[in-house]
């Protein structure tokens, strides 16, 4: 038991009015960084560093798993934010993946 009152209507209430507010700024903090070209970017590397699409090895599965968790859990709390910043993210990484290549390809020209 969490040893929360259930019984009494006003505690209960105002600890779900801490939570949401807890909650209201969490999904801020998370904006501030979505707001930015560099916060989104580096949300994206984190995600993607997390291998939330890949397979876990049989090797140091648990080791994998628990990454791909937070990838995860990442990830609902940037849908959690409204508005489509996953899709502004996706797009922007392939912005960013194809001006490298680019650039290394007119490096590897020269």
């Amino acid at each position: 038991m969490s040893g929360e009152d259930v019984g009494d209507a006003t505690k209960v209430k105002k600890k779900k009015k801490m939570r949401d507010f807890i909650r209201e700024m969490e999904i801020e903090d998370l904006r501030f960084l979505l707001d930015s070209n560099q916060g989104r970017a580096f949300l994206w590397r984190l995600v993607s560093e997390c291998g939330i699409y890949r397979a876990s090895p049989n090797e140091y599965m648990e080791r994998f798993e628990g990454q791909r968790d937070i990838g995860l859990w990442l990830l609902a709390e940037i849908h959690a934010v409204p508005g489509k910043w996953y899709s502004l993210m996706a797009k922007e990484a392939q912005d960013r993946d194809k001006y490298y290549s680019e650039k290394k390809a007119a490096e590897d020209k020269k």
